[in-house]
C-alpha cells in the first residue's frame, strides 16, 4: 500500500489538520508570513481560534476582522510601518478578543521552550515592566517569578506553549516533508518547531538531493512536518528571501484605505479572500488589476552567499588502520 503523501493543497491541509478553538501558531513577522493559509482558514470560515505570534501584521487583522479569532497572544499586533491594524486595536477596545502580551523575547522564549520540551524558559528580561503584572486568560500561567539558586537573582519564568497547529512559509520543502528556509527568523523557527502539528507551504518542491546539500538550512525535518502546500507566493504581500520583496504599495493599500472603513474592509474580502479559489487565483487577480510588470519588480536581483564544502572522509577511509 503506498503511502500517504504529504503534498496538498492548503484548502486540503486547513480542512484536514485545523478545527475550530484551537490554538494556531501562523508566522507572520518579517519574512515566512503564512498569508495564503491565513486566508484560507477565514474561506473556511474557522471560528473561536487562539492565534500565536510575536508581531503579526496585517494577515492577523484579516483574521480578526473575519471572525476567527477568539484570542491572541502576542507582543503587538501592527505593520512596523503603518502602526496598529484597526480590525485588531477596536477587538481589543470592545472587548471581542482577549489578548495575553508579552516582549518580543518573551513570547520567543515561549515558544523555545515548548520546542524544547521543557515547561518553561527563565529570562532576564521585562523587569520593570507592567507586562509581568498584567494577566489575562492564561492567569497564573502566563509566567512566574523566581529566586536563582546559584546566583540570587530574581528570574522571570515564562511558561512554555504547545500550538495545535504551526503553520509557516518556506522557500522549498522535499516529498519527504523536509522544509528549509533561509534568512531573518525572528520567531518563525521556535513557532514552527513548538507547534503539535506542522504545515509548511512553499515556494518550491525539490529533490531530496538538494535538501541534503543545503542540511543547515532545513528548519523541521520530514517526520515532524504532517502537511506540504506548493504555493509560490504565498507570503505576500509580506518578502520572502531569494524570492520577492515585501509588496509595500500593497500594504499601505490596505493599512490607508481598507482597514478603518468596514465597507472597504468587507470589498477586500471579498475581492481578496472570497472572490478566490486559492493562491494562484489570488495572483492571477493581483496581476488583471495591476499588471504582470508590477509583480515582477517584487522579484529580488541574484546575490549568492559563498558555497561552503560538506566533503568527508571516503566511507572505506573510515576503517583504516592508522
Amino acid at each position: 500500500m503506498a503511502e500517504e503523501t504529504k503534498v496538498m493543497t492548503m484548502k486540503d491541509a486547513i480542512s484536514k489538520y485545523v478545527k475550530d478553538g484551537m490554538t494556531l501558531f501562523i508566522s507572520a513577522v518579517w519574512a515566512n508570513h503564512a498569508a495564503a493559509a491565513a486566508h484560507e482558514i477565514i474561506r473556511q470560515g474557522k471560528k473561536d481560534l487562539t492565534l500565536i505570534e510575536s508581531s503579526p501584521g496585517e494577515i492577523f487583522d484579516q483574521m480578526v476582522g473575519a471572525g476567527c479569532v477568539k484570542r491572541i497572544i502576542l507582543s503587538w499586533s501592527a505593520n512596523e510601518a503603518f502602526g496598529p491594524g484597526y480590525r485588531f486595536r477596536r477587538a481589543v477596545e470592545k472587548g471581542l478578543i482577549e489578548v495575553e502580551d508579552y516582549s518580543n523575547f518573551g513570547l520567543t522564549a515561549k515558544l523555545m521552550a515548548g520546542a524544547m520540551g521543557i515547561p518553561f524558559m527563565p529570562i532576564m528580561s521585562q523587569k520593570g515592566s507592567s507586562i509581568n503584572e498584567i494577566k489575562a486568560f492564561l492567569g497564573e500561567n502566563k509566567l512566574k517569578h523566581m529566586e536563582c539558586p546559584f546566583t540570587k537573582q530574581k528570574v522571570t519564568l515564562i511558561s512554555g506553549i504547545n500550538p495545535d497547529v504551526s503553520i509557516i512559509h518556506c522557500q522549498r520543502a522535499d516529498l519527504e516533508g523536509n522544509i528549509q528556509t533561509w534568512g531573518s527568523l525572528f520567531s518563525a523557527k521556535w513557532g514552527a518547531l513548538s507547534g503539535k502539528t506542522i504545515i509548511a507551504s512553499v515556494e518550491e518542491i525539490v529533490d531530496t538531493d538538494t535538501i541534503r546539500r543545503n542540511p543547515e538550512l532545513t528548519l523541521a525535518p520530514g517526520f515532524r512536518v504532517a502537511a506540504v502546500v506548493h504555493e509560490p507566493w504565498g507570503a505576500h504581500p509580506g518578502h520572502l528571501f531569494g524570492y520577492h520583496d515585501d509588496d509595500r504599495w500593497f500594504r499601505y493599500m490596505y493599512a490607508n484605505f481598507v482597514s478603518d472603513d468596514d465597507g472597504k474592509f468587507k470589498q477586500f474580502l471579498d475581492e481578496w479572500v472570497y472572490g478566490v479559489e486559492d493562491r494562484a487565483g489570488y495572483i492571477a487577480n493581483y496581476i488583471k488589476k495591476y499588471g504582470y510588470k508590477r509583480l515582477m519588480r517584487l522579484k529580488p536581483k541574484p546575490f549568492y552567499s559563498d558555497p561552503i564544502n560538506y566533503g568527508t572522509y571516503p566511507f572505506d577511509t573510515m576503517h583504516m588502520d592508522i
